[in-house]
């Protein structure tokens, strides 16, 4: 199965830097509006005239405003893989999270489209990409992560996951610590520490948690 990752031009990513064969990427743009030009960020324009363009815009009160991608755009994104992941700008602040939710309900099979709120801008969309592809690599699915309602933690660094027993019940919550280096001194899992309250639970006992999904998972390599 092919997972393809799809952000928004507010990530700052470029899709040649991580598009690859086996993991899919793509960035769907937003739009700069100065006047009546469109200015689509999609790293083919002149910074250098947009900035001038923008200066005397301002200097002459013409109404500068930014647009996010279309439905549409994110529908055309939603192309060459067999699952998708989307990662976009905070709903608080845009409507890219929006736009990819109608464009995922116009799919026959919405199913297989995972849309996230990243609740956040910039740099944190690009630790979200980094550990989306390392989790593909790995064998997470975008159905495990939303059957489990795994999530990052801003307070931790981390991406929170809640472990379930055989009738889904939660039973504890470990986090996957983002700042892991390989060989370095800080743990890859770790205990959740939030509201002065630490959340600790083996890996040993559940891996994602054990349910009818990982049961399903562990026939199908039997």
């Amino acid at each position: 199965m092919k997972i393809k990752i799809i952000v928004d031009s507010t990530s700052n990513l470029k899709t040649e830097d991580y598009n690859t064969e086996e993991v899919p990427f793509e960035v769907v743009p937003l739009s700069l509006i100065i006047g009546e030009k469109d200015y689509v960020d999609d790293c083919k324009n002149d910074l250098k005239e947009i900035v001038s363009v923008s200066e005397r815009s301002k200097a002459e009160n013409i109404k500068i405003t930014t647009a996010c991608p279309s439905p549409q755009a994110y529908l055309d994104a939603y192309q060459g893989a067999d699952k998708y992941i989307v990662i976009t700008l905070s709903q608080k602040v845009s409507g890219s999270y929006n736009s990819a939710c109608v464009a995922r309900d116009m799919l026959e099979h919405p199913e297989d489209v995972f849309v996230m709120d990243s609740y956040a801008c910039c740099g944190i969309v690009e630790i979200l990409v980094r550990h989306a592809i390392e989790w593909i690599k790995e064998g997470m699915s975008a159905k495990a992560i939303e059957e489990f309602n795994i999530s990052y933690s801003f307070e931790n660094e981390a991406i929170i996951i809640p472990h379930y027993d055989i009738n889904n019940r939660l039973v504890g919550i470990r986090a996957r610590n983002l700042k892991y280096i390989k060989g370095g001194n800080i743990p890859k899992y770790c205990p959740l520490i939030t509201s002065h309250q630490m959340y600790n639970h083996s890996l040993g006992m559940n891996l994602y948690g054990i349910n009818n999904f990982t049961i399903d998972k562990i026939c199908e390599t039997d």
